[in-house]
Parts: structure tokens; C-alpha cells; sequence
């Protein structure tokens, strides 16, 4: 949607009479951030990232979840949607739903300490 209207140099059409769109200024702009200084701290292996990573894979999961249901409403109703973009949320719900089980199966409480197992983190400390 932003790139077509970069390339034409003419508004998106899901402006609808606004200024801004809203939801992908915030996604580019705050999530988009913040997920790749997430992924830095993981290959960093720094706190931070076994931190904000569980957060960026529950959203991962649920942004997916909410647009498929949302497709499915569309195609209920009768409203055209793009075959393609609806595979990719497919792809990119169940991608986030795997490594987030991946992630959770990781980990193990000791002694009241929440630890990543030494086969998914490798050392950390």
C-alpha cells in the first residue's frame, strides 16, 4: 500500500478522507524498531532480547491471528481481499505461533529463577 503510492507519487486509497496511516506509521516507525534492536540483543545474547523477544512473538502471533479472522469475515461478507497477502499472514500466524512454542519450550524455572535450557540459548551467563 505505501510502496504503490511511493512509485505513483498519489495518496493511498485507505486514506479515506485522513492524513496519516495510522496503523503502519506505528508498525514502521515504533514496532518495526524495536523488534530488529530485539533481534540484535538475542544474536548479542544479551538480557535484553530473553526479555523483548516473548513480547515480539506473542504480537507476531496475535497481528496474524486478528488479520486472518479478519479475512475470514471479509470473505463472508463478500468483500474482496488479496489472495496473497492472506498467505503471507497464513505463513507469517503459524511461523510465529511454532517459534513461540519453540521459545516457551526453552525455558525452565530453577530455584524460583525463570533460565533458557543450554540447548536453545546456549550459555548465557
Amino acid at each position: 500500500m505505501i510502496t504503490d503510492s511511493l512509485i505513483t507519487g498519489m495518496a493511498p486509497g485507505a486514506l479515506e478522507g485522513y492524513t496519516t496511516l495510522v496503523i503502519q506509521a506505528l508498525d514502521l516507525g515504533v514496532v518495526v524498531p524495536a523488534a530488529l534492536l530485539t533481534s540484535y540483543f538475542l544474536l548479542k545474547r544479551e538480557v535484553w532480547g530473553y526479555i523483548l523477544a516473548p513480547v515480539f512473538l506473542v504480537k507476531v502471533s496475535l497481528l496474524g491471528t486478528a488479520i486472518l479472522s479478519m479475512v475470514a469475515f471479509m470473505a463472508m461478507e463478500g468483500v474482496p481481499f488479496s489472495w496473497g497477502q492472506a498467505a503471507f499472514f497464513m505463513v507469517l500466524t503459524f511461523t510465529g505461533l511454532a517459534v513461540t512454542g519453540i521459545f516457551y519450550r526453552g525455558m525452565a524455572i530453577t530455584s524460583g529463577r525463570l533460565t533458557l535450557d543450554e540447548g536453545y540459548a546456549g550459555n548465557t551467563g
